[in-house]
């Protein structure tokens, strides 16, 4: 299985088409829905997911975020793209050995500050916003490892 932008939104709308009283379960709704959706991630060499111990990090990082009630969106945005940008460096497949590196965290960012700065009319928007540019950013995301085959060649390239 490959990365699949639809189980991100489908997850998040689904979490989000009601109204998230607390700050705990919009973090619980976002990070639970990532932690679904990252483990279809393949590498260059067909490895699976096999961890991301970030994700428990995550969720009380953004939970301590929205407890705070900020209301500065780019800053909003800003810690979240760490706090992804943090959990993500946790990501294991088959066949990695490095932690990943990020070509499009500014991209990421720049979303995110934009997303967290305006007023989303409904639950679904919001989060199909939101899935689209944790999509984006993870399928920029570079894995690089050795291929199980013989003569064990380097692979490096966007997560899939």
């Amino acid at each position: 299985m490959a990365l699949n932008s639809s189980i991100l939104r489908s997850q998040l709308i689904m979490r989000f088409n009601n109204s998230n009283a607390t700050a705990q379960l919009a973090a619980s709704n976002i990070s639970n829905a990532f932690d679904i959706y990252i483990k279809s991630v393949q590498n260059m060499a067909g490895g699976s997911y096999t961890g991301m111990p970030g994700i428990s990090l995550l969720r009380s990082q953004l939970t301590s975020l929205f407890q705070r009630q900020k209301s500065n969106g780019n800053i909003i945005g800003q810690d979240i793209t760490g706090y992804f940008q943090q959990c993500l460096l946790t990501l294991l497949t088959l066949y990695q050995t490095a932690p990943p590196t990020f070509l499009g965290l500014s991209v990421f960012q720049t979303k995110n500050r934009l997303l967290f700065s305006k007023y989303s009319s409904t639950g679904v928007q919001f989060a199909t916003e939101l899935s689209n540019n944790i999509h984006n950013f993870v399928s920029t995301t570079n894995l690089s490892g050795i291929t199980p085959v013989y003569p064990f060649p380097p692979f490096s390239g966007p997560a899939k």
